[in-house]
């Protein structure tokens, strides 16, 4: 795998993580919502949006500072899986060789016969 390519699989699985902590903060904030109002808690709900956003806005810190580690957790497996090939097919076996006669090569009723290893 080039260089480039490595780069776009890493900013590929960094999109993706990215979207998935981002789906995460947005549900948080949706759920506890509807939980302060189904259950009337007595809370402001300005205070209660500066609480919510301020601990998105610490999710997706926590998200930029720890997408580095979390690369590193998973370079070698990836690496190891993306340097072949075509990771999906698995390897030919060797092909052992054996004699095999093959009596094919006629010309003018004449026939010839020869062993080949194959």
């Amino acid at each position: 795998m080039s260089n480039e390519q490595r780069a776009k699989l890493d900013t590929k699985i960094e999109r993706e993580v990215h979207k998935f902590i981002q789906g995460i903060s947005e549900n948080l904030y949706d759920r506890l919502n509807i939980y302060v109002r189904r259950n009337e808690v007595p809370i402001d709900m300005d205070v209660f949006n500066t609480l919510v956003k301020t601990m998105q806005a610490s999710i997706t810190e926590f998200e930029m500072k720890g997408i580095d580690q979390f690369h590193a957790a998973i370079k070698k497996e990836l690496d190891e899986y993306v340097g072949e090939e075509n990771p999906t097919i698995t390897k030919p076996q060797p092909v052992v060789s054996s004699p095999v006669n093959v009596d094919t090569i006629s010309s003018k009723k004449r026939t010839k016969s020869a062993t080949f290893s194959v």
